[in-house]
Formats: C-alpha cells, sequence, structure tokens
C-alpha cells in the first residue's frame, strides 16, 4: 500500500493555499522526497507536456484519463475552473435516484435510476441496468431501502414515469461507463462500476465527453496535465486507418513548441499514423531519448510520400530547420 499526495496546504505554521500550484507542489517535494523513494508517502509527479499528448498517451495506456491543472492557480475548495478532468471513455459519476428490484433475484437491485446536477437542479439521467454480480445487487438494495422516499427527488419525462421505481433520498454516488446519450441526454446502455464513497452527491454535476471538449480546446497548453487513477478505462477499440481524402487537410499545427507543415499526412498507412502523431511520440518519450540524440550526428531521412513511398536523406540542414 502507498498512500499518493499530490498538493500541500500547510506547512510548519504556514497557510500555502493561496501560494501557486508549482510552489505548492515544490514544498511537498522537499518534504516528502522524489517520486522514486520507497516511503510508504509517495509524492505524485506532474506532466508539463501538451495535455492533449498526454491524454492520447493515458488512453493508450488503459487508464481512465488526465486531470489538468493551472499551474499558477491557488488553492480553492470545491469545484472551480483551476482543474479539468479529461476521460479516456465515457464514464463519469451519477446520483442515485431510485431503483427497480430485480425480477431473477428477491431482494436485490435489478436497474438504478440515476440523476445529476444541471445548472443547480437535479435531472434525470436515464438508468443503470448492467453490470451488478449477485453481492452488489443485494447491498445496494440493503443501503437504498435504508434511504427509500415516497416521491421522485428530481422532475420526470413523462415516458420515465415507471411504477416499479423505488425512490430514494439522493445520497449515494455511483460509477458508470455508457456508450453514449440520447438526444434528451439519457444515457444508452450504462453499465455500473461502483460506488463513490469519497465524493459528495452535491459535486456530482453533467460532465462533457472528452471529444467535445477537445473540440472546444479546453484543453489547454497552460494546464498541467497530472496522470488519473489507473481503473475502468476502456482500451481504445482498434479503427481502420482513414484515407487522405476522408481527412479535412489542416496546413499546418504545433507541437512541442516545433510547426509541422502538413500534420495529417499519414506516414503510416497500414496503421493510420499521421506526421502529427510521430511528433507527439517523440514529445512524449523526449525525457529518455535526448541524451541519444542531443549533440550526436544524425542522418535526416526524408519521406515526402509517406514511408510506403520514395525516401532520401537531406545531406544538408536548411536554415528554416532547427538543430
Amino acid at each position: 500500500m502507498r498512500y499518493c499526495v499530490f498538493d500541500l496546504l500547510y506547512l510548519d505554521g504556514r497557510d500555502l493555499r493561496d501560494e501557486p500550484l508549482i510552489v505548492r507542489k515544490a514544498a511537498l517535494e522537499r518534504l516528502i522526497g522524489p517520486a522514486g523513494s520507497d516511503s510508504r508517502i509517495r509524492y505524485t509527479e506532474h506532466f508539463d507536456q501538451d495535455g492533449r499528448v498526454i491524454l492520447k498517451h493515458a488512453c493508450g495506456l488503459d487508464l481512465e484519463g488526465v486531470v489538468s491543472k493551472l499551474r499558477e492557480a491557488p488553492y480553492r475548495s470545491g469545484r472551480s475552473e483551476n482543474f479539468i478532468k479529461s476521460k479516456c471513455h465515457n464514464a463519469q459519476e451519477f446520483i442515485i435516484a431510485g431503483f427497480t428490484p430485480s425480477t431473477a433475484e428477491p431482494l436485490a437491485v435489478g436497474a438504478l435510476t440515476v440523476a445529476v446536477h444541471d445548472n443547480g437542479a437535479l435531472r434525470y439521467a436515464g438508468r443503470i441496468g448492467t453490470g451488478y454480480t449477485r453481492k452488489t445487487a443485494r447491498d445496494l438494495w440493503r443501503r437504498l431501502k435504508n434511504i427509500e422516499t415516497k416521491r421522485p427527488p428530481m422532475p420526470l419525462p413523462k415516458d420515465e414515469r415507471r411504477k416499479d421505481v423505488i425512490w430514494v433520498k439522493p445520497q449515494l454516488v455511483v460509477e458508470a461507463e455508457y456508450r453514449g446519450l440520447t438526444h434528451g441526454n439519457l444515457l444508452r446502455q450504462a453499465s455500473y462500476k461502483g460506488l463513490r464513497e469519497d465524493k459528495p452527491a452535491r459535486e456530482v454535476v453533467r460532465e462533457v465527453p472528452v471529444a467535445t471538449m477537445a473540440q472546444r480546446q479546453v484543453v489547454r497548453k497552460s494546464a498541467k496535465p497530472v496522470a488519473a487513477k489507473p481503473n475502468m478505462a476502456a482500451k481504445p477499440s482498434g479503427s481502420r486507418p482513414k484515407s487522405p481524402k476522408s481527412v479535412r487537410a489542416r496546413p499546418s499545427a504545433e507541437i512541442g513548441h516545433v510547426h509541422l507543415t502538413h500534420p495529417d499526412r499519414i506516414y503510416w498507412a497500414d496503421v493510420g499514423v499521421t506526421k502529427e502523431d510521430l511528433a507527439e511520440y517523440y514529445v512524449s518519450v523526449w525525457d529518455w531519448i535526448s541524451p541519444h540524440i542531443v549533440g550526436r550526428a544524425l542522418s535526416l531521412v526524408r519521406s515526402p510520400e509517406g514511408v510506403g513511398g520514395e525516401t532520401f536523406f537531406q545531406k544538408h540542414v536548411a536554415a528554416n530547420v532547427k538543430s
């Protein structure tokens, strides 16, 4: 067992909450020691790379996602804009508002009716109908029967007013995975993953899928991503590489402060790896490969048409290429 710490709010009689996050973490590292130490209390390191790159590789490692924090932000309890969560797949917390008894097992839950806070009000979010073991279904029954109430804790759509639902006080939080949302923002094919004993119901709000967040560029370069806990993330499903004709080409991009032209150009067509993908990979492994590259003579091989096309050695470094 290891206790992982990532922030320090108070030290030797001094309140650190108004100090920037990077200052608090530096003080914490001096107090705890480096991450590689054998102490049962472990300092949690962070990454300074582009949040999109970290998220992509976190998903590839079967992690749940990343938390990005503003490095200059003071500590503020509760939810704030100083940090955001980016998940690898559709999974989030929900508040249990009611349950339907199992038709196959006595004194057991068959499905959960769940809700989230949306604009300050509790909103119906749908049902979680799979993912329960026998033991889980019975344990949930016992816990929920103790907080049973007569009325639903939130308004219900007309087609969701089921007579078999037993309503409960909105106190317990669960985590679930789901395939997607309907046009009414209701869950599709949701699966129960467990209770969240560590999170109060008042903090559960409707979350934005990571794809939408990426479109809105919420994961910013000024944010500090920190790897999230390794659980419940689905491995990225294999997909066929996109044809260059099916991709709307971008003229340029910037990865790791390096300007790229034609970032969507496909280098390895069999797996759909683009020029931007390769650049992001080098950024992610730079700390390990830099001792073998910096200050050494290298050969530059150009592949204008991808690795399957004609390649050539570039003898002289052009003026616009940084060494």
